[in-house]
């Protein structure tokens, strides 16, 4: 018993994407039942009527709060579920796909909670893979680099993966790379954002 609690103490947590979105999901989908609820319990005819123009017009709030909560809460578990389990599976399915050699040079560039960087760095033998990003915590939840960190120490690669923050104020990191790279080796893999299918091959030097 004590094994399995910890086992999943120390699985790894790439973070929840786009907090604030999820939040309002949520948001929305409570108030919506909230609508439905009221009409069903009897507290209001569930329909808002207005007159306009000398016609009237009769809009069932409870049945559209009803489908808009059922449809918010569906996305909001939706989100929930891709970001905890949905996109590990599709980082596993991508790098599966590239034929490692494991003396390979990886750049993440935004690479948040080590989602694709601690994937590629399980593949690494001799190779090195290092992370950039400003950490912004609209985009993933908790996203800093210590999050990065802990997670590339329980699967088990922390000797093999290296963090870089860059300017906070930037939105676009190119032109900070542009020093990074100069005196470097050019990375073997470069990934230009989150989403997996834009992980791109460079020539490696």
């Amino acid at each position: 018993m004590s094994d399995a609690i910890s086992k999943v103490a120390e699985a790894p947590d790439y973070g929840l994407d786009a907090p604030s979105v999820v939040r309002n999901l949520f948001v929305g989908a409570a108030l919506g039942l909230l609508l439905w609820g009221l009409k069903a319990f009897g507290f209001w005819s569930g329909l808002l009527i207005f007159h306009l123009f000398g016609l009237k017009f009769v809009i069932p709030l409870a049945l559209t709060g009803l489908a808009t909560g059922a449809v918010c809460g569906f996305l909001g578990v939706w989100m929930v579920y891709d970001s905890k389990l949905g996109k590990l599976r599709r980082r596993e399915r991508f790098l599966n796909r590239i034929a490692w050699t494991g003396r390979e040079q990886v750049l993440d560039v935004g690479c948040g909670r080590g989602l694709m960087l601690v994937g590629a760095a399980k593949r690494l033998s001799t190779g090195k893979a290092t992370g950039i990003d400003i950490w912004q915590t609209e985009d993933l939840s908790d996203n800093h680099a210590g999050a990065a960190l802990e997670n590339a120490r329980r699967e088990g690669v922390a000797e093999r993966v290296d963090l870089k923050t860059i300017c906070g104020a930037c939105r676009s990191p190119t032109k900070h790379l542009m020093w990074w790279f100069l005196g470097r080796r050019s990375p073997t893999y470069i990934k230009t954002s989150n989403a997996p299918r834009r992980l791109a091959k460079s020539p490696a030097s």
